[in-house]
C-alpha cells in the first residue's frame, strides 16, 4: 500500500478547487485534476474513491478551514453583540482573503452531490455561532426565531455582495461590510 502524501493531497484539492471555479462541476474530471495537480489519475484513487468522495472531503476541508478561522474569537465573556460582530467581521476577512476557497463553497453547497453526512458535519462547525445566537434569545436580544433561520439574513448578505465585487474586480469597501453586519445584526435583534 502507497504512503499518502500531504503535499499531493494539498496539490490535488487546490487543482480540483480551482478547476471546480474555473471550469464547473461538470467539466472537472479526474483526468483534468491530476494534470492540474501534477499526479497521475492512479494517484488521486489512492486518496479517494471517486470524484464525489473527492468533491466531499475537499468542501468538507475548506468549511472546518473557514469555521476555524471564522470562529477562533468567540468568547462567552462577550456580549452577544460584541461576538456577533467578531464572527461577521472574520467571515468577511475570510472571504477577502480566501476568494477562490468561497467562491467553492459558493457554488458547491446546494448541489446533490454534496452527500447529507458531509452536510451534517459541516453544520456542526457552525455550532459556535448557533450558541451565540441561542444565547441572545435567552437574553432577549435577538429574536426567538429558530436558529437556522436566523443563519439567512445573517451570512447571506454578506455573501452576495462579495459575489458581486469579486465579478466586478471593485475591491470591497469597508463602509458597506460595515453597513451589511449593521443591517445583519438590526434584522434578528430585538
Amino acid at each position: 500500500m502507497r504512503i499518502k502524501d500531504e503535499k499531493k493531497l494539498e496539490s490535488i484539492y487546490e487543482a480540483t478547487l480551482q478547476l471546480i471555479i474555473d471550469d464547473g462541476l461538470h467539466q472537472t474530471s479526474i483526468s483534468k485534476i491530476a494534470k492540474g495537480a501534477g499526479v497521475s489519475p492512479a494517484t488521486i484513487y489512492i486518496y479517494f474513491e471517486n470524484k464525489e468522495d473527492l468533491i466531499n472531503k475537499l468542501y468538507l476541508s475548506v468549511k472546518k478551514e473557514m469555521s476555524d478561522y471564522i470562529f477562533v474569537k468567540v468568547d462567552n465573556q462577550k456580549t452577544v453583540h460584541e461576538n456577533f460582530e467578531n464572527i461577521m467581521r472574520k467571515f468577511s476577512q475570510y472571504i477577502q482573503d480566501n476568494k477562490s476557497r468561497f467562491l467553492f463553497v459558493e457554488q458547491l453547497q446546494n448541489m446533490p452531490i454534496l452527500s447529507s453526512d458531509i452536510l451534517d458535519q459541516t453544520n456542526q462547525y457552525f455550532y459556535p455561532m448557533e450558541k451565540v445566537l441561542e444565547k441572545g434569545i435567552s437574553e432577549k436580544v435577538i429574536k426567538d426565531v429558530d436558529t437556522k433561520i436566523l443563519f439567512l439574513p445573517i451570512f447571506q448578505p454578506l455573501s452576495a455582495y462579495f459575489k458581486e465585487q469579486f465579478n466586478s474586480e471593485e475591491r470591497p469597501k469597508k463602509a458597506v461590510i460595515n453597513t451589511l453586519i449593521e443591517l445583519a445584526w438590526n434584522s434578528i435583534s430585538i
